[in-house]
């Protein structure tokens, strides 16, 4: 957007400090009142903030403003991290979703509010685009992602500081330590003393392995 014309450039930096003072604005009020931020309501100021970009923005540049800065654009880095997409790989997947999400939260805010078939649907359409656009190996990757051990696994490499590599051993690890859990809890055998005691060894026997993990994946070839 740098080569904008000056006074269309100040006028997006307008509407830029105008949505910022709408959403302070907004949050602080609800927090005054004591009362949960609603999630339909930022959605409508971002659209606000989008409508006051096509006032001023062509098609075209609109959409390069919302890939590079709105919400849901940084939503999807998140959802996408670890896939490493490629710049038109990531423009054809949120040009794709972006117009169905925003609709979804001005409905509903999230899709924690849709009733499940909703839900299922909304996410259903959003794999397909998605599936179009990756190559099938990076698609299953990115299926596995929706897992939330995975994502477990993600965070555990991060605070580690592994790189990507270790994140698939680190999750393998962790679905079967969470099978090996859910055994101890559901054995009636066991009293509540005796599976406290088999969680806690469980726990700490884990430490070993994943530490070897980290190590072999910081010490291979990057």
């Amino acid at each position: 957007l740098g080569a904008l014309p000056a006074k269309t450039h100040n006028a997006v930096q307008e509407i830029c400090q105008r949505s910022v003072e709408r959403h302070q604005s907004y949050q602080w009020s609800r927090f005054n009142e004591g009362q949960p931020i609603n999630q339909v309501e930022l959605a409508k100021l971002r659209e606000q903030t989008r409508s006051d970009l096509r006032q001023v923005l062509s098609p075209a540049e609109v959409e390069e403003f919302t890939l590079r800065y709105s919400h849901n654009a940084h939503q999807l880095r998140m959802e996408l991290a670890g896939m490493d997409p490629k710049p038109e790989e990531f423009r054809k997947i949120f040009r794709g979703i972006d117009a169905a999400d925003h609709q979804m939260q001005l409905e509903f805010g999230s899709v924690e509010a849709m009733s499940p078939k909703q839900r299922e649907r909304h996410e259903r359409q959003r794999d397909a685009t998605i599936k179009e656009v990756l190559p099938e190996p990076r698609y299953q990757a990115y299926l596995m992602t929706k897992d939330p051990l995975y994502r477990q696994a993600q965070m555990t490499a991060m605070q580690y500081g592994a790189p990507s590599k270790a994140v698939m051993p680190i999750y393998q690890m962790t679905k079967a330590n969470e099978s090996r859990r859910q055994q101890i809890l559901t054995n009636i055998t066991l009293t509540a003393q005796q599976k406290n005691e088999e969680l806690q060894r469980d726990n700490m026997d884990q430490l070993r392995p994943l530490q070897q993990i980290v190590n072999e994946a910081n010490a291979a070839p990057r």
